[in-house]
């Protein structure tokens, strides 16, 4: 025998293959959709409870002036003539308000048709803001008068002209207020990741939830 032959090593053996398969790993789902839908349903609620509030107020004002002050009864019927007006547009408020309840639902559930109705909730919800405040700027006179009326023979320190200024000043902080989420959905999804995650999504019912 070589005894070169004892020298060389065995052959190493070949582990017998595995049978437990590799674990798939779900890809992590994006957040935002649970956070805007969260984010539109508490607006929601609260322009739904905003707009019920205010349409009832002014639809039984006369009724609440009864029951005021002699001194405040002029400031809260001042707003008589404009009466159908803003319980029209606290409607639309309400109506507006549980449309975009519903669409922040369906983009939690990641649903392609709960974006298409947040646009166009977005878009709507600009128009009543600017009709809104279309409106307070034709009041402001009217309600500045009646707050003269209902502080007469009492001492201001606010001119007419100042009740003015800060009643033009609330409306416009009103404008920004009410305009800021949804130009801010306007610009988020039409965002080009947002269009391609969005497209990725199924559009029946079997929808990814989220995480």
């Amino acid at each position: 025998m070589d005894p070169h032959d004892e020298m060389q090593p065995a052959p190493a053996r070949m582990a017998p293959p595995s049978d437990v398969e590799t674990p798939y790993l779900q890809p992590q789902l994006s957040t935002w959709p649970r956070t805007l839908g969260i984010l539109a349903i508490v607006f929601g609620a609260l322009a739904v409870l905003g707009g019920v509030l205010t349409a009832v107020g002014q639809i039984f004002s006369e009724q609440f002036a009864k029951m005021a002050p002699e001194g405040q009864r002029a400031a809260m019927t001042s707003l008589e003539q404009w009466k159908s007006w803003i319980v029209t547009e606290q409607v639309l408020r309400v109506v507006l308000g549980v449309l975009v309840i519903v669409a922040g639902a369906w983009v939690m559930q990641r649903r392609p048709k709960g974006v298409k109705w947040m646009r166009i909730w977005a878009g709507l919800k600009i128009v009543l803001v600017i009709g809104a405040l279309v409106l307070g700027l034709q009041t402001v006179d009217v309600q500045v008068a009646a707050m003269q009326q209902s502080v007469q023979g009492t001492q201001t320190p606010m001119s007419p002209a100042m009740m003015k200024t800060v009643a033009q000043f609330s409306l416009g902080l009103a404008l920004l207020w009410g305009a800021a989420l949804p130009v801010f959905m306007l610009i988020w999804f039409g965002r080009q990741r947002i269009k391609n995650e969005v497209s990725s999504w199924p559009s029946g019912d079997t929808s990814l939830q989220t995480s």
